[in-house]
């Protein structure tokens, strides 16, 4: 008989570090979902959310885990629940690749979950980025049974898929190609280019304090970088530290004429190299370093058995020059009570018109993200 608990309470959630991950291993989850990356959100962004975590037992056992976290804004003068997934929420941490953590009976998993779901107190559900599965897919199918929903646009996660054979470089598209050629030839010849490959827990957190740092800079006058809020600094900088410490996280580095040109943290996860954090110096421009450390982070991915390199969401030009392709992310966004309400009451037809005509709606929807 299958039973479930929501946790709420941060020292509560730290007893059950090791159950977590034996039901990760178990059912292969994403390291976004692992329980120091979550530990590790909490610390840094714990005064932004407060945890939810679904358990469902059997017996001893875990055999379930959703885990969510609650936010609270405001809408309209309405004050409204928020839950979504641990890292996913107010841009602090571009975590994706969702789902939920299961093994054995799935259907009687998902009834203890939407059970649990029934009981908690919210108003709005954005469960994004999930991985595009047959779980999640069920998932959201019986969420939608639930409760009012909006299924939210697939979004692509492109991944290069690396040759077993051979070299990479021939996945890459003809141009990037001659470019990366090139500028590797021209380079090692003068004896100007080196790259390496950062993986000690200090030497690693040292390479992230860098890439904000060249962060900053270039984004200064783009309207400024994410990491000049310290919060968000200090969390890529310790979890970095955190996976070199479990020999799972290492950053890939190119330097010419010795000064750092760019730098990609990666992290392993499963059969799967996850591109985190690419960055690169702007007066460097001119060699096409991501280009070339990207081709380097293939390369490594390649002899250590990988069998893609996952270059995160988002369907940037470059991604594709690498030789990357679409997989996607699904997801679902429930309403209940007030919320519900009032989104009832905006589509209708007169209602609708006005709110349109006066940019009430986009207006109120912005606040609510900025906030959340």
């Amino acid at each position: 008989m299958l039973e479930h608990r929501t946790v709420s309470d941060i020292q509560k959630l730290r007893s059950f570090g090791k159950s977590w991950e034996t039901l990760r291993k178990m059912c292969k989850g994403p390291a976004y979902q692992s329980f120091d990356w979550t530990s590790m959100w909490l610390k840094h962004f714990g005064n932004l959310a407060s945890p939810r975590l679904i358990l469902v037992n059997d017996g001893e056992d875990i055999v379930g885990i959703l885990p969510l976290v609650q936010t609270v804004t405001t809408l309209m003068g309405m004050r409204l629940k928020r839950l979504s997934f641990f890292g996913n929420c107010s841009s602090t941490a571009e975590s994706y690749d969702h789902e939920l953590l299961c093994v054995g009976n799935q259907d009687e998993v998902l009834d203890q979950v939407i059970e649990a779901l029934r009981e908690l107190n919210w108003n709005l559900l954005q469960l994004c980025d999930l991985r595009d599965t047959s779980l999640s897919t069920t998932l959201c199918e019986r969420i939608a049974e639930e409760w009012q929903t909006d299924e939210i646009p697939k979004i692509p996660c492109p991944r290069a898929y690396l040759p077993t054979t051979g070299n990479v470089i021939d996945i890459i598209g003809s141009r990037t190609r001659r470019t990366i050629r090139h500028v590797i030839s021209s380079l090692k010849d003068e004896k100007r280019i080196v790259h390496r490959i950062e993986e000690s827990p200090d030497g690693v957190a040292e390479a992230m304090r860098t890439y904000a740092a060249l962060h900053r800079d270039r984004w200064e006058k783009r309207g400024g970088s994410i990491f000049s809020d310290e919060n968000i600094s200090s969390f890529l900088i310790d979890i970095a530290r955190k996976f070199a410490e479990t020999s799972s996280g290492r950053v890939y580095e190119i330097r010419i004429d010795g000064t750092v040109a760019s730098q990609l943290f990666c992290i392993d996860d499963w059969e799967c190299m996850r591109a985190y954090r690419i960055g690169m110096n702007d007066s460097m421009k001119e060699f096409s370093p991501g280009n070339l450390v990207a081709y380097f982070a293939m390369q490594d991915a390649q002899k250590r058995g990988f069998g893609h390199l996952d270059f995160g969401k988002g369907a940037e030009e470059f991604k594709y020059r690498m030789g990357a392709k679409d997989t996607y992310l699904v997801g679902v966004e429930a309403k209940k009570g007030s919320l519900r309400i009032m989104s009832k009451i905006a589509s209708l037809p007169g209602v609708k018109g006005a709110v349109e005509r006066t940019g009430v709606k986009d207006s109120a929807l912005k606040k609510m993200y900025e906030k959340t």
